[in-house]
Parts: C-alpha cells; structure tokens; sequence
C-alpha cells in the first residue's frame, strides 16, 4: 500500500469471465506486471463457468474495514480451474475481485447503490510453480 497503480494498468474489461485467464494478455485486454499480476474493472457475473474451465471461490467473502471499523468493502478469492465443474484441476490463477460497500456512502440513490454492487475491480495473478520464492 502507499503507492499509486498507473493507470495504464488498469482497465475496464466486459469480457473478464469468458477468457481463459492466460488469454487476457494475449487479447490485449491488460498489460501483466513484472509479478505477474494484472488489473481490472468488469461487472462482477453470477456464473463464471467457461468453456475451458471455471472461477471456484475459495473462501467466505472477506470484510474491508476501516481504522473505525466501518465495513468500506468486501474481497472475494477466487481460483482458476480447468475442465469441467466439480472435475476440474486446480491451476496456478487467482482471481481477487473488490467491491465497494455502498452503504458507506450517505444520501446515494437507490438505483445507484444498485448499479454500484455489480462493479468490482480484480487483480488476477499467476503463480509460477516452478519459480522460487
């Protein structure tokens, strides 16, 4: 924390869920830092199976509070696996979307706060086995 992410490494992505997650650079729907790690902002989707694979959660949603212990989001976890639902390997990609917890702001309009819970941003990583840490 502490530092700003360029902006060029961000970016609006409709299509997040229905690539392979190592096809994203390929299509030019990011760019991939030198840690593997790519950025997003996209709808957040019900469904995240493809045709390849599917985004499993791998945990309880997680609450961001702050230092008053106000809940200003949530992370959710996720992991990348390939074939078919409940057959599928576990692959080496995590996928962590955050939302922002709109009751936080005061006096937002309804249809707003609406609107507001389907947008996350991700950050998508790659986690190279066979690379030391």
């Amino acid at each position: 924390m502490g530092r700003e992410l360029p902006s060029d490494y961000i970016a609006y992505n409709a299509h997040l869920y229905e690539h392979h997650p190592a096809a994203q650079a390929a299509l030019g729907n990011c760019k991939v830092d030198e840690k593997n790690v790519a950025y997003f902002f996209t709808h957040s989707k019900p469904s995240l199976i493809l045709k390849s694979g599917y985004w499993k959660a791998s945990a309880e949603d997680v609450r961001i509070e702050n230092n008053e212990n106000q809940i200003i989001g949530f992370k959710r976890t996720l992991v990348f696996y390939q074939g078919k639902v409940a057959e599928g390997e576990r692959t080496h990609w995590t996928l962590h979307e955050y939302r922002v917890n709109p009751k936080i702001i005061p006096n937002l309009d309804s249809s707003l706060e609406t609107e507001m819970e389907h947008y996350v941003a991700c950050r998508i990583r790659y986690t190279d086995p066979n690379q030391k840490t």
